[in-house]
């Protein structure tokens, strides 16, 4: 949430949904184009002129002699007929007319409704004037109907002497032009509605944007992050489509699953047709991952090796504080990013309510954690050996009734002592803090690791995990952002732009030692000339 906003700022909020803004405006003004031209109905206008005269017109002028003082006496009579003719009376006589005049078919067509025991109300469809403030007064009538509008005109035309006449005593009009049918409609102006209709949708847009933009709460900038908290930010993963869906994003995928009995389906059976394979949880060490991010986890881990430099052990727990923030990912990924250094690094899956690390990794989970502290077996057994190179795996085990008691009791902490002792860096696991206690009954290690999904971790839930972490004393270790936006919008954008490069750098390496490199051939057995199966 941002509530100091500069030029800059709203510049750039507004530019990073540049995308969005366009169609909005693009939508609003095809709606208004249709509108105009098949929803709007056509009005058509007609119009009869009539030259007011003064009754004191004199000698001189009937010679051709203009008087200027009769002269503007016309012209002040015109304001006066205007209001005459404009009065209950004469709007009535001229809807008795029109209605005696006009078929039914075309009364109903520019009145509905309107008949002989329930006349129109046609002043509101006429306007008079005096044209350039000269003694010519124009009487326009403007309805559905062309036909109709001519009526009108020339009924008030016809009826207009004997009612100024009547009233007024003085003066005379002579008609000048007769209304005619205007078959050209003067309304919609559907240049003009489609013009409003795409300054509304850009209006629309904007304010729209700027409103998300004021309330929304996520994780957008790790500088903002770290200052808020006073915690480093130790590494940033950049977002990753290797799924089955890569065509669609992350929230697309979301929004369309809310809607789809299929991607329904298809999400809420993917834990069973995970199972007895490796997970779709990107793993560093599959062909299909960017070299950025591969780089990306070893500059956690040297962040790391740093950040646990006085720590009394190398026991990382990571968490996060909400679900489905990429933690076991995360996890995972940096253990093997040290297994990479070392020949003694341990992953435990401490989460005995959704463990996944067994399936990650394809392995055993008949012993593990669970019976390893209440000794039902050795660490020999519930320790998976190189699960995949130097990394050994200690999985949950069975799913206990009460894993906040096990991880909070005094005998996980003798476990995870021995442990210790045998291994130079371990790596745990664990639930989100902001759901259960489980991460804070393991704080006496090196530290805590907190995992950020970039645009979905609120500061309300991180201020919550933090404040959780003070309470228990736990050595806040700082922040990993995961799945950062290639392109993330805003001002933040150019700080990533480093991505793109080593995205580059990773293809052009790529590509190069597929040109370089031959194909791989079946080496053979010096003993009997047989094929061997690759490693």
């Amino acid at each position: 949430m941002n509530h100091t906003y500069t030029l800059r700022n709203l510049a750039a909020v507004l530019f990073s949904r540049l995308r969005f803004i366009v169609i909005c405006t693009l939508l609003f003004g095809t709606l208004s184009l249709f509108a105009a031209r098949f929803w709007i109905p056509a009005r058509y206008e007609s119009y009869a002129s009539m030259y007011v005269r003064n009754s004191g017109v004199t000698e001189a002028e009937r010679t051709g002699n203009v008087n200027l003082n009769d002269l503007n006496a016309s012209k002040s009579l015109v304001s006066t007929y205007i209001a005459v003719l404009t009065s209950q009376t004469v709007m009535n006589e001229v809807a008795r007319q029109l209605c005696a005049t006009l078929d039914e078919q075309t009364l109903w067509a520019a009145f509905p409704g309107a008949g002989p025991s329930n006349p129109p109300n046609v002043l509101k469809n006429i306007k008079m004037t005096s044209v350039n403030s000269t003694e010519v007064m124009r009487i326009a009538a403007n309805t559905k109907s062309p036909e109709v509008s001519a009526r009108i005109c020339n009924i008030l035309v016809n009826i207009a002497p004997e009612a100024l006449i009547r009233v007024v005593g003085a003066g005379s009009v002579e008609v000048i032009d007769e209304a005619v049918p205007i078959y050209q409609p003067v309304s919609p102006n559907i240049p003009l509605v489609t013009l409003i209709g795409l300054l509304a949708g850009l209006f629309a847009a904007a304010l729209l944007v700027l409103l998300l933009d004021f309330f929304d709460d996520t994780v957008r900038d790790t500088e903002k992050l770290s200052q808020t908290f006073s915690s480093p930010i130790l590494g940033e993963i950049q977002s990753t489509d290797t799924d089955e869906n890569e065509a669609f994003p992350s929230k697309v995928r979301t929004f369309w699953s809310t809607f789809s009995p299929s991607a329904r389906k298809r999400t809420a059976s993917g834990h069973s047709r995970r199972t007895g394979r490796r997970s779709r949880r990107k793993l560093i060490t599959d062909e299909n991952i960017p070299f950025n991010i591969v780089e990306g986890y070893k500059s956690i881990r040297t962040n790391i090796v740093f950040a646990l430099g006085t720590a009394p052990n190398k026991t990382i727990v990571v968490s996060s504080a909400a679900p489905h923030e990429g933690k076991s990912t995360t996890a995972a990924n940096i253990a093997l990013a040290f297994a990479q250094i070392s020949d003694r690094v341990l992953l435990i899956d401490a989460d005995m309510r959704r463990p996944v690390m067994h399936r990650t990794f394809v392995a055993d989970n008949s012993t593990g954690l669970s019976t390893l502290i209440i000794s039902l077996s050795s660490e020999e057994d519930s320790i998976r050996k190189r699960v995949m190179g130097n990394l050994d795996l200690l999985p949950s085990g069975p799913l206990p009734p009460n894993p906040s008691e096990l991880l909070s009791s005094a005998q996980f902490q003798t476990v995870l002592k021995s442990l210790s002792e045998r291994y130079d860096y371990i790596i745990i696991d664990t639930p989100p803090m902001n759901i259960v206690s489980d991460a804070m009954a393991m704080h006496a290690g090196g530290g805590i690791l907190l995992v950020v999904r970039y645009a979905r971790a609120t500061y309300e839930d991180l201020s919550e995990a933090v404040k959780k972490m003070k309470l228990t004393d736990a050595n806040m270790l700082g922040f990993i952002v995961n799945d950062v936006e290639r392109n993330p919008p805003g001002l933040y954008s150019n700080r990533y732009k480093r991505y793109g490069y080593y995205g580059y750098y990773a293809y052009s390496y790529s590509r190069r030692r597929k040109q370089t490199t031959p194909a791989p051939s079946a080496p053979k057995s010096p003993a009997n000339g047989e094929p061997q199966k690759p490693l």
